[in-house]
């Protein structure tokens, strides 16, 4: 199967609340293809963090931690 495919399928299994981040610029992963995994979690939050790559915690690492802190923080309400 196409990966897509297979990952959308693997995406509705998930049933937690899940955070996807990704880099707007990254060269390894497509934030489409981040995109197509939160469209598949029924309780997802996407972030698709600007001028960073694929390792957006270590390039934009204020912007990623704020983004898990508030997707956290929202689990305890």
């Amino acid at each position: 199967p196409h990966v897509k495919e297979a990952a959308q399928r693997m995406a509705r299994l998930i049933e937690a609340p899940a955070l996807v981040i990704a880099g707007r610029d990254d060269g390894v992963r497509k934030p489409i293809d981040a995109e197509t995994i939160h469209l598949g979690i029924k309780n997802s939050r996407l972030e698709i963090i600007a001028k960073a790559g694929h390792l957006m915690n270590m390039e934009r690492p204020e912007i990623f931690n704020r983004a898990v802190a508030d997707f956290l923080e929202g689990l305890a309400h």
